[in-house]
């Protein structure tokens, strides 16, 4: 017994095909770099605000110590009516930078002996006529 076939063609493609594949493939790439980029773009702006932040940081420890170097300062010199320089203001050639000292900004018979000021006495001082 003869078996015979019918004549089966192989169906024609469409040219729109091919088009279609590229134009999908195009538009993954597109995503991918449009991810790869935000992907980027995030790095960079959290190592920006990281590095705003330690700067912040170390802003405020400056001004912390600077703070506490005053307050230090205020509290070895005294009362507020005294004067404090750096050695420099003394002797300019040989001198050390680093040290500081403190002097009387009056002189006379106008404080007490433990440093604060006596109370001036104005009617003394009364120009009349």
């Amino acid at each position: 017994m003869k078996h015979t076939f019918p004549n089966f063609k192989c169906p024609q493609r469409s040219s729109q095909g091919g088009f279609a594949l590229v134009i999908a493939l195009s538009l993954m790439a597109f995503v991918l770099l449009l991810l790869l980029s935000i992907t980027t773009l995030v790095q960079v702006e959290s190592q920006g605000a990281a590095i705003h932040m330690d700067r912040l940081e170390a802003q405020q420890a400056a001004l912390l110590s600077l703070n506490l170097a005053i307050g230090e300062l205020q509290a070895s010199a005294g009362l507020d009516q005294r004067v404090t320089a750096t050695a420099e203001a003394v002797d300019s050639v040989n001198g050390p930078k680093q040290l500081t000292g403190v002097w009387r900004s009056w002189e006379g018979r106008d404080h007490q002996a433990n440093g604060f000021p006596i109370a001036p006495d104005y009617g003394s001082k009364l120009v009349t006529g």
